[in-house]
């Protein structure tokens, strides 16, 4: 990718995480009416500098027409303006609805392209406090990224109902590393004691049996390690090393590295207000304009648009994740309240699913359309969702047919992640030495 302006925007950004008192909410980025979002989550867009022009005067008459069509008054039209009510793609109005296709039109009228970035808050605490233990794990053979989406997994979806033993750990600067592995190991056996003899547990159980035998043979070694209390910053080391598969894809694909100089320096970065910049240019990147205002950068206004609408259904995606009943661990949980509400053809609503999916998971999205954390399950739920909601007959279908049809689709994603993350490490050693030595040659993004 070459000669182009990327224009980045954000949501739920919570740049200094900390662990609430509510363990219902758990952390500060939930129960917030201002931040729900369970990941750091932005969109770079990519709009050719010779399609620039084209691109902006397109984009203000797509706001002008939306003003006079829908009567409001002339001030900056912002996502949440437009999705204001909406949790679910059921909810987006006719309006707004055309809107967003017209953008995406728009995208493809230009050659523009998005990346989105999703990275999992709740990843962080874990990644932060025993990434030597993870380095260490690595360097006797065992793969640390299995193990980080199990414990992340672990934590955001269990712990609160086993009394939140490890989530009060990683808030206690007192304890040494093998402390924090100790609770962490006695938390995953309480799992175990009340989910195994149930088929539906089966595959959770042996996950966390294989924790409790790591944690055991390995946990000893670091009985002296302190990890204090630090402060957990948005990832910008991992947003950059996401804009750089996106921006250097050809290069990466050729093997040309010659080219990959020439095609930062071509490239324009516009950040909003608030925006990060670091990392940015420690990734080679010099041409960086920050603190713009987005009332005079249709690129930041449609980078926001686009964010808001992703945003707003990764959050969906995540409160709605279908999990085990403590107390009855071998019912299956349905997924059925994001289907509850029908997808309106006459409001363009299952147009939009269809272009929203194509722009980030399908043919309009090259192959670093979505980089993600380690755990990233509502991701491939929202591409689950966004594929089979396309078909016109899938609101004719009983709930639980629908939850079960999304559910399926999105255990096969969430195996391929599994096989990636497994091909990642073997990958990974091919060439390095280490998980770590990797991460510090830029070769792979970081825990």
């Amino acid at each position: 990718m070459k000669d182009v302006n990327i224009y980045f925007d954000e949501k739920g950004p919570s740049k200094s995480l900390s662990i609430s008192d509510n363990l219902e909410d758990q952390f500060n980025f939930f129960g917030s009416s201002s931040d729900n979002m369970p990941a750091y989550l932005g969109i770079y867009l990519a709009i050719p500098k010779e399609h620039q022009n084209e691109f902006d005067t397109a984009f203000k008459k797509m706001i002008e027409e939306y003003y006079a069509d829908n009567h409001i008054q002339a001030k900056e039209l912002k996502s949440l303006t437009l999705l204001k009510g909406a949790t679910t793609l059921a909810d987006v109005k006719g309006p707004a609805a055309q809107f967003y296709l017209d953008l995406f039109q728009l995208l493809e009228d230009t050659n523009s392209t998005f990346q989105l970035s999703a990275f999992d808050k709740s990843e962080v605490f874990v990644a932060t406090k025993l990434k030597n233990w993870f380095y260490y794990l690595d360097k006797h053979n065992v793969n640390p990224y299995v193990l980080l989406y199990t414990i992340t997994k672990y934590l955001r979806t269990e712990d609160k109902h086993f009394g939140g033993d490890f989530t009060k750990a990683l808030n206690n600067s007192d304890l040494s590393t093998f402390d924090l592995l100790k609770v962490l190991k006695n938390q995953a056996a309480k799992v175990v004691t009340k989910y195994q003899g149930n088929s539906r547990t089966e595959y959770q159980v042996n996950m966390y049996r294989k924790l409790i035998t790591t944690i055991r043979d390995t946990a000893q070694i670091f009985r002296t390690e302190h990890v204090p209390l630090v402060t957990y910053p948005f990832p910008t080391e991992h947003l950059a090393y996401g804009l750089d598969l996106f921006v250097l894809e050809d290069a990466l694909i050729t093997g040309n590295l010659l080219s990959v100089d020439e095609a930062k320096n071509s490239i324009t970065i516009l950040l909003d207000e608030d925006a990060p910049a670091e990392g940015l240019r420690e990734n080679g990147f010099s041409d960086i304009k920050e603190n713009l205002n987005s009332k005079t950068h249709p690129g930041l206004q449609a980078s926001d648009f686009l964010a808001g609408l992703y945003g707003k259904l990764v959050s969906t995606m995540d409160s709605s994740t279908s999990m085990v009943d403590p107390n009855n661990p071998g019912d299956i949980q349905r997924m059925t309240g994001i289907f509850e509400k029908k997808l309106n053809p006459y409001l363009n609503q299952v147009e939009l699913a269809r272009e929203a999916y194509n722009h980030a998971f399908g043919q309009e999205s090259g192959q670093y359309g979505v980089v993600h954390s380690t755990f990233s399950d509502y991701v491939w739920m929202l591409q689950g969702y966004l594929k089979v909601v396309q078909d016109p007959n899938f609101s004719n279908l009983p709930l639980d047919i629908q939850a079960h049809k999304h559910w399926t689709e999105t255990q096969k994603l969430l195996e391929n992640q599994f096989n990636e993350m497994i091909e990642q490490f073997t990958n990974i050693h091919m060439l390095y030495d280490s998980v770590e030595d990797a991460i510090k040659d830029g070769s792979t993004k970081p825990l």
